[in-house]
């Protein structure tokens, strides 16, 4: 019992393994601060975003400008889906559900399969279980032959 709540803490990154590569402190991702440190005093940061602040809240606010003011001409020409400004007033129509008609008879049918007992280990509860399996694992695609 220890051992699975000892795995399941490291899948979850709450524990690691020293020298393991997959559950690492995530310190040991960052840079040194010497390094950091010299890397700035060298020039800008080998980075792929812009380091001053200034220039980098200027150019998304421009950006931001720029959708705004597409979504106003859309608006003006009456092309924005679901959306009324006549009158002046604003007038959004609700989103329609768009789930495929496959989908809900398939989970239709798992919810008919779906047990209600919660003793886990009577043998109905395991009929029950490989059902739902045999159901989901027969709606999913196959491998290629050969493969």
């Amino acid at each position: 019992m220890r051992l699975l709540r000892a795995a399941g803490s490291a899948a979850a990154g709450d524990i690691w393994v020293d020298g393991s590569r997959q559950y690492q402190d995530f310190e040991s991702y960052l840079i040194p601060e010497p390094t950091f440190a010299l890397l700035k005093a060298e020039g800008p940061l080998p980075v792929a975003i812009d380091t001053d602040v200034e220039s980098y809240l200027a150019g998304r606010r421009a950006a931001l400008d720029r959708e705004i003011e597409e979504v106003a001409r859309l608006a003006d020409q009456g092309k924005l889906d679901g959306v009324d400004l006549t009158g002046g007033e604003l007038v959004i129509s609700p989103v329609q559900a768009s789930t495929p008609p496959e989908a809900e008879k398939l989970k239709e049918a798992a919810y008919a399969v779906l047990p209600t007992s919660k003793d886990h280990g009577c043998p109905a509860r395991r009929r029950q279980l490989d059902r739902i399996y045999r159901l989901l694992h027969a709606s999913a695609p196959r491998p290629a032959a050969g493969r």
